[in-house]
């Protein structure tokens, strides 16, 4: 089977080791398994004010002002293998932390996503989000692009938190 696990938190060698691999568990015991897992960790990549208060009041206090871990040494896209998983690690701007991304962005990020793996020749069977933002909107696009593919989302989020990112789509 094809998994492809989207995610906003996934380690690698350039994160702080206090990055949770708990999507990195499921990922490469999916490998294991026999399964072929692509990984795309869309990362939040914040203005340099942001890095500069974290290196003065410190970095566990802006990362949860962030909503995630703040490393000023992450501004490119990154290829890697870890553990037999094939990751890709793609940036994206975010100007407001605990918002939702721009259009626009989202629509870069798929962009970015189905060239990842059509360039392997890879069709998800099954398409797995981790985190709800930008994980929702990412699966509802990419089910559009994938459409045989089944999708699920892990949420850490309870529904106030849905209401408040996403409530013109539940009211719709």
């Amino acid at each position: 089977m094809n998994i492809l696990l989207l995610s906003s938190i996934y380690p690698s060698e350039d994160l702080p080791s206090t990055y949770t691999p708990v999507a990195h568990y499921f990922a490469k015991e999916w490998v294991k398994q026999g399964h072929c897992v692509k990984v795309c960790n869309s990362f939040s990549v914040f203005p340099k004010i942001y890095y500069k208060v974290a290196s003065l009041i410190g970095i566990e206090r802006v990362s949860s002002f962030c909503g995630s871990t703040v490393a000023s040494n992450i501004v490119e896209d990154k290829r890697y293998n870890l553990d037999g998983v094939d990751v890709a690690r793609f940036t994206m701007n975010k100007f407001i932390p605990h918002r939702r991304f721009l259009k626009n962005q989202i629509s870069a990020q798929v962009s970015k996503i189905i060239s990842f793996c059509k360039e392997s020749d890879f069709y998800p069977d099954v398409i797995v989000g981790h985190w709800l933002n930008p994980q929702i909107e990412l699966l509802v696009e990419l089910s559009k692009k994938f459409p045989n593919a089944k999708t699920a989302l892990t949420l850490h989020d309870d529904l106030s938190t849905v209401k408040r990112l996403y409530a013109k789509q539940i009211d719709a």
